[in-house]
């Protein structure tokens, strides 16, 4: 467990785990699927009043939730929009398949066991920032100087490995990010990277890999293709490999780019093109 501030940790893990320790409660940011942290949450606030707090629904940010609820009793928060997958994690796989989904999506990475969360309530001692665009109802935390930004944005280390960044909606994300970037905060937290005093570089890196996705779609884009027609032709250009499922979240993103650049294409029959 990092100490970053006053009354604010981090345990290190594949999806980072936050820890706000207030007079009352223990606040717990997404508890991931580390069940090593889950442990040493356990150990260092034995006796105290355990809160979670998601940022929004995806699986590696939730999975463990039903241990923390089952073992502590406690209530789980996030924004309205994300209630509703959270407690229903069988959702996932039915809007990235769009119809009733294969076994692929029974697999943990895309569905976590069913937790009951609620939205925040409005006496909560930390402030709750909207950064819709890698989910709708996608949520940041600050306290005491102390940004949790979830999966805003990615390291780019991560980005680089990866070949995308993941986003349910390149629209707002845009929108989101020209508000973080006058937000007021000593030190950032992602989900997946490393705390950093100024995470411009890695945003900046995102959005021009985000640009440039979107240009070369363009260009595939002369002719008429349909969302999967293209999204198979970019994963060519960028050598993505796909393990099982994969290819339906970046198809997604695919959808998410296609929506954001709507005034420059039309739809015909299935199929997209530029105008």
């Amino acid at each position: 467990m990092v100490k970053v501030s006053k009354d604010v940790y981090f345990i290190e893990a594949s999806t980072n785990v936050g820890i706000i320790n207030t007079d009352n409660e223990v606040y717990v940011i997404d508890p991931g699927t580390s069940r090593k942290a889950f442990k040493e949450i356990k150990e260092n606030f034995e006796g105290r009043k355990i809160v979670v707090l998601n940022t929004h629904h995806h699986a590696d940010h939730i999975l463990l939730n039903y241990l923390y609820q089952g073992d502590f009793g406690c209530s789980i928060y996030a924004n309205e929009l994300e209630v509703h997958l959270i407690n229903n994690p069988d959702f996932e796989g039915y809007y990235l398949f769009g119809s009733e989904p294969p076994k692929v999506f029974k697999r943990t990475f895309f569905r976590a066991r069913k937790s009951v969360s609620i939205p925040f309530p409005n006496d909560i001692p930390i402030k709750i920032i909207e950064l819709p665009g890698h989910t709708p109802g996608h949520t940041g935390f600050l306290y005491n100087g102390v940004l949790f930004t979830g999966d805003l944005y990615f390291d780019k280390d991560i980005l680089e490995k990866y070949g995308y960044p993941y986003h349910f909606s390149v629209s707002q994300l845009k929108e989101t990010v020209k508000r973080f970037k006058r937000m007021d905060y000593e030190i950032v937290i992602p989900a997946h990277g490393n705390p950093s005093k100024d995470p411009t570089e890695n945003i900046e890196f995102m959005m021009e890999r985000i640009e440039k996705i979107e240009k070369d779609l363009l260009d595939i884009l002369k002719a008429p293709h349909s969302v999967e027609e293209a999204a198979f032709k970019l994963a060519g250009e960028y050598s993505l490999k796909f393990p099982q499922g994969f290819f339906y979240l970046f198809r997604s993103f695919i959808s998410s780019l296609i929506q954001d650049m709507e005034n420059e294409l039309i739809e015909e029959g299935g199929k997209w093109r530029r105008i």
